[in-house]
């Protein structure tokens, strides 16, 4: 299936399913995809966890419009899997509805602690955290802050219990619906 428009950004709280289901949305779709955390790394020659240590979230965040606006200016259609925090950006955030359609991927906080419990130190956010629920009540403020941003979105998937390829099937299955997107 070949895209005929803009890209398909998907964003959502960490542990959302964000980069395995874009993995899938892009593989069905025959689109190329881009994980703008996994962007920021490559172009940066460093793990995001590092970055934060020794430049600091703003140089992080400056990095990542930048990524954001060249991935997004390229000729071909892509599936983006944005981090967390990059629709917090104003800039971003326009960027993202002017270029393409926005998919939340939404899962309770308890399914969100048991998908990130494992590997806290790649990050950065709940990296410090030792206690499961002084954890659960950081991720609980913090998501309630970004879902503002969230629900502008102009599709909204729940990933919890479901395969990185089901949530993609639906995902297609939603866009044609509500004629979101088109397909050849």
């Amino acid at each position: 299936m070949k895209n005929t428009n803009k890209h398909l950004f998907l964003t959502g709280y960490m542990g959302s399913g964000k980069s395995v289901v874009g993995i899938e949305l892009a593989k069905m779709l025959s689109m190329p995809f881009y994980d703008l955390d996994k962007e920021v790394e490559k172009e940066d020659m460093m793990l995001i966890p590092e970055i934060f240590k020794t430049k600091g979230e703003k140089y992080f965040r400056i990095l990542e419009t930048d990524l954001l606006k060249r991935i997004v200016n390229s000729p071909t259609a892509a599936v983006i899997a944005l981090g967390g925090g990059t629709l917090v950006d104003p800039v971003n955030r326009n960027t993202i509805l002017s270029k393409g359609v926005l998919i939340f991927l939404d899962a309770p906080i308890d399914v969100i602690i048991e998908r990130v419990k494992d590997n806290l130190e790649s990050r950065p956010l709940v990296s410090n955290f030792t206690d499961i629920n002084a954890l659960k009540t950081f991720v609980q403020t913090h998501y309630n802050s970004r879902k503002r941003d969230y629900v502008r979105a102009q599709l909204t998937v729940q990933t919890s219990e479901r395969s990185p390829e089901e949530v993609a099937s639906d995902i297609i299955e939603a866009l044609k619906k509500e004629e979101l997107y088109f397909f050849d």
